[in-house]
């Protein structure tokens, strides 16, 4: 026969106790870092830019790839706008991008962006443009970066780190040294990067110095 004394019984219950508080706390938390002083939001559930999202995919190179900006209803900094799609490989096809145009206007001592996103374990590249014109055929600067499947993360890209390149080369071009230069803001996934569906949620994206 087992006995079980009231102190077992009361270090039990306050194991249990702290447990269900901690439990209650993670979903109290936000799910990202607080921004850094001073930064500036680009895009987001408060900025309403979504709907001037371009989609351009292989097609343009005669490939079968799909890719779109999926808005929900109910957009907040939990839940986002979905870039989403599949990568295929039929006439040497093989990416998706999206690209935003944005206002920059106020950011011009901003050296940082920060995107808030939960992705599906697949790489993806931030692109940011410095042409307000031909962003259909112009180069950019990349940001490549890995998520982790059903994660909240906060992606911190220097404008130091950012590559330009062009059809997926890298080319000769000034380094961008203001947010304040960048006129457009997207991203890219390939068939480097795995094929078949893929899907990240874009919470925000936001200028910081």
């Amino acid at each position: 026969m087992f006995f079980i004394s009231e102190l077992q019984i009361t270090y039990a219950l306050g194991i249990k106790l702290a447990i269900t508080t901690l439990s209650s706390l993670r979903l109290l938390m936000p799910p990202f870092p607080t921004l850094p002083p001073l930064s500036r939001p680009l895009l987001g559930h408060l900025i309403g830019r979504w709907e001037s999202c371009v989609a351009v995919n292989d097609g343009v190179m005669g490939g079968v790839s799909e890719g779109r900006l999926r808005v929900p209803r109910d957009l907040n900094e939990e839940n986002g706008a979905v870039f989403e799609g599949i990568i295929r490989t039929e006439n040497n096809g093989g990416f998706s991008t999206i690209r935003i145009p944005i206002d920059s206007t106020d950011c011009r001592d901003c050296r940082r962006l920060i995107v808030h996103v939960r992705g599906d374990g697949r790489s993806y590249a931030l692109r940011a443009f410095n042409e307000a014109r031909n962003l259909m055929d112009s180069a950019a600067y990349e940001y490549r970066f890995k998520t982790i499947r059903g994660e909240y993360q906060a992606v911190e890209a220097p404008l130091s780190s950012l590559l330009p390149k062009w059809r997926g080369m890298q080319v000769q071009a000034e380094p961008l040294s203001s947010v304040y230069e960048i006129k457009a803001l997207g991203l890219i996934t390939a068939k480097n990067d795995g094929v078949g569906d893929f899907a990240v949620e874009i919470m925000g994206v936001y200028a910081a110095p």
